[in-house]
């Protein structure tokens, strides 16, 4: 349970985003890739088919936390990953990661005040790389 912007207790809502998929039908996008070799880049992959081998044999169908949205946390990759995903006609689209828990602790507020796109349209793009 976390506590929202407004003092509230938010409960995450656990979705299996794979049901009646898989594991073989999940898909990532050429910005997903980008994205994980940028901003999760513990492992980096040359080729969109190498990282969903990776989130295949990695990844727990029960696992996946819904956030908010189409916004949901892998909690069994790297510690736990934000990622954005929507369903397609033939599986899960891994469409962008905004990284790791552990390099992003805040972003989970923010995903969960559910402001994440009025944040983006007022401060723009968000420097995704937490830094001490």
């Amino acid at each position: 349970m976390f506590r929202n912007k407004k003092g509230k207790d938010v409960r995450l809502r656990s979705i299996n985003i794979f049901e009646g998929y898989g594991k073989k039908n999940i898909v990532v996008s050429d910005h997903f890739l980008e994205r994980w070799n940028e901003r999760v880049g513990r492992i980096r992959f040359d080729t969109k088919e190498e990282l969903e081998e990776y989130l295949r044999l990695n990844s727990n169908p029960n696992d996946i936390e819904h956030l908010y949205g189409d916004h949901y946390f892998i909690k069994n990759i790297m510690g736990g990953i934000y990622v954005v995903a929507e369903e397609t006609n033939n599986g899960i689209l891994l469409i962008t990661t905004f990284g790791t828990y552990k390099n992003n602790p805040v972003i989970l507020n923010v995903i969960l005040s559910g402001e994440l796109n009025k944040t983006l349209k007022k401060y723009g793009k968000m420097n995704t790389v937490f830094t001490v």
